[in-house]
């Protein structure tokens, strides 16, 4: 299903993306705690904004190769 996603970033430079499907609306924000630390918050929502389908916390580590 094609779908047209709106982004903007907060003050805090959160990146926060709205996807509106026929009968849903996804909402991600990503945010980056440090270099290396990043978290990603998803929630999904009725269209009609009455209850929430379901929603999901990620961190996201950035592992460096120590060079030879």
């Amino acid at each position: 299903m094609a779908a047209v996603g709106r982004y903007s970033f907060t003050e805090d430079g959160t990146f926060v993306l709205l996807t509106e499907y026929d009968r849903a609306v996804a909402e991600e924000k990503i945010w980056f705690v440090n270099p290396n630390l990043r978290f990603r918050v998803s929630i999904i929502k009725t269209s009609q904004g009455s209850g929430v389908v379901t929603a999901s916390f990620s961190s996201e580590i950035r592992v460096l190769d120590k060079l030879s």
